[in-house]
């Protein structure tokens, strides 16, 4: 999910950072300055930053998440506790 979460950010900075692009060739193309054009684009340029930044934080994160999460689940399925009449079993396997 958080993975996931960071695809969407990247991409949706990506979709800010192409805006940015484009305004910045209208108004190099533009005979005479438009202070709106400007600041559109400086907007979409730090926007795109600001989603690129949480994109890969959230994709790293959602990495780590998964890694973690799959070597508990691979050691939790290695360990077993049994309840018997004089107290308890416990059962411990590894791979060699």
């Amino acid at each position: 999910m958080v993975g996931g979460t960071g695809v969407v950010a990247l991409t949706t900075g990506a979709l800010f950072a192409v805006s940015a692009r484009e305004r910045a060739e209208d108004i190099s193309d533009a005979p005479v300055w438009d202070q709106a054009r400007y600041d559109g684009g400086a907007m979409a340029a730090r926007n795109a930053k600001i989603m690129f930044g949480v994109g890969a934080a959230s994709v790293v994160g959602g990495v780590i998440m998964y890694i973690v999460g799959h070597k508990r689940a691979n050691e939790a399925e290695h360990v077993s506790v049994t309840p018997t009449r004089g107290g308890a079993t416990l059962v411990w396997s590894c791979e060699l």
